[in-house]
């Protein structure tokens, strides 16, 4: 929306109309169709998983070294979610999309592609250059201890409210683990010293995602979406200095496995969960 009347206008060159979907647990890849023209609607780009080894250099704009962690994603089940932030050099603004890595189970791991290659799948973050599908980032998390598939999806933040832009990204892994994307730098300022910077500049979000959360094996399974919130009073004064309200962000998020929401055929290697529950955290900007 560029014109400012909270309607896509047919024929206008400044906005634009797309669908961006996946198949959920009937295969592994994304689509984003054309609908500017409802009645003549087109492809505009997809994300095939299988296909990364023969894509140009051109379809990445960061991270192409990564290329192999987009083969190891699991069935389309994350939400795609948008987030308008800043990108490139000169840095502009524009907007992407972000998917987790989706839904796996260990019984498939264990027989893919051939039986007893025992695969992590489903453990990355795309960000996608939503108008185009080029990739802008890629984090590979397939090597952090206790972390599942991101079969979720992954929630932008808009930490200043009404701003526009996003500066943060929280989502849950399968095992119940609540995880952050964003900004490595700390502040130096007397005031805020240690303090985590966020910025909205995507390239220069850190590499590795930041564990907030774990909870015990079998506590719940979770392909649900974390839900972040502003709190609406400030956190008490820290006792130490710099004593000062530090800012925070609440997140919400109920275990449960919505792929499976009747909680049949778990196994050994997936055993049942034996809890369901709330949990509510707080991501405190000195912790």
């Amino acid at each position: 929306e560029v014109i400012g009347n909270g309607k896509f206008d047919v024929g206008s060159s400044n906005e634009d109309a797309l669908i961006i979907f996946g198949l959920g647990k009937g295969g592994r890849s994304y689509y984003a169709l054309d609908v500017k023209d409802p009645g003549a609607p087109s492809m505009r780009w997809s994300l095939c998983p299988d296909e990364p080894s023969n894509w140009p250099s051109g379809r990445f704009l960061m991270d192409g070294g990564l290329s192999g962690v987009i083969s190891k994603m699991g069935y389309s089940t994350a939400i795609p979610t948008p987030a308008r932030m800043i990108f490139g050099h000169p840095p502009l603004v524009n907007d992407f999309i972000f998917l987790g890595g989706g839904y796996s189970v260990p019984e498939i791991e264990a027989n893919y592609p051939t039986p007893g290659a025992n695969s992590k799948l489903g453990r990355c973050v795309i960000a996608l250059e939503a108008t185009t599908g080029r990739i802008a980032r890629v984090w590979d998390l397939s090597k952090k201890s206790g972390l599942g598939p991101i079969s979720g999806g992954v929630i932008p933040y808009e930490f200043v409210r009404g701003s526009g832009i996003h500066t943060r990204a929280y989502f849950t892994d399968y095992y119940g683990g609540l995880w952050a994307l964003g900004g490595a730098s700390t502040s130096t300022a007397p005031a805020t010293k240690g303090f985590r910077l966020d910025t909205p500049r995507l390239d220069q979000w850190a590499p590795d995602a930041r564990a907030l959360f774990k909870q015990a094996p079998n506590n719940g399974l979770v392909s649900t979406w974390p839900v972040p919130f502003s709190l609406p009073t400030p956190l008490p004064v820290r006792a130490s200095d710099p004593k000062v309200s530090p800012a925070a962000v609440g997140i919400a998020w109920v275990t449960g496995d919505r792929m499976n929401p009747l909680d049949q055929l778990y196994g050994s290697n997936n055993p049942k969960p034996t809890q369901h529950r709330l949990n509510v955290f707080f991501d405190r900007q000195d912790s």
